[in-house]
């Protein structure tokens, strides 16, 4: 199947079969955007939906989640692993509950992989330590969009 953009934005009960089925059939995916909603978080898509999702032919350019308790550091480093230098654009939207996947300090190191990100949102979560501001000097010499809004740095 030929799929540029996949966009499945506020919609909290799809889970990890996604990943599967686009590892499978959609070989031209650049663009991908999934999550649940501020009232209804997705709690089913994990690192191994990712893991599975990393298997794909396809290599994403743009990435998007919104809402989704379970994508955290881990599921960024494949990300970011997988798709290196093709990818430009990366938003995650409110990950900060408490038994919720953290988003820290790693996730932006994990985007040395990534010399080509032109734009980067992390939007709600708490564990920016330190090493937050050095990497993303040391990494993202492209960015010109940065959005961190309601985070502790």
């Amino acid at each position: 199947m030929f799929l540029a953009k996949l966009s499945l934005l506020r919609i909290p009960h799809l889970n990890n079969a996604l990943f599967d089925s686009l590892s499978k059939y959609c070989h031209h995916l650049k663009t991908l955007e999934i999550g649940g909603h501020p009232t209804s978080y997705n709690h089913f898509y994990s690192l191994e939906g990712i893991s599975q999702l990393c298997q794909s032919k396809f290599v994403l350019e743009n990435v998007r989640f919104e809402y989704c308790s379970k994508i955290g550091d881990s599921c960024i480093h494949l990300i970011a692993h997988k798709s290196k230098e093709a990818l430009t654009e990366f938003h995650i939207i409110r990950n900060c509950f408490e038994k919720s996947a953290k988003i820290s300090d790693k996730s932006i190191e994990h985007f040395r992989y990534c010399p080509n990100m032109t734009r980067l949102s992390i939007v709600y979560t708490r564990k920016f330590k330190e090493m937050f501001h050095v990497y993303l000097a040391r990494y993202l010499h492209k960015l010109v969009y940065l959005n961190i809004k309601e985070c502790t740095v």
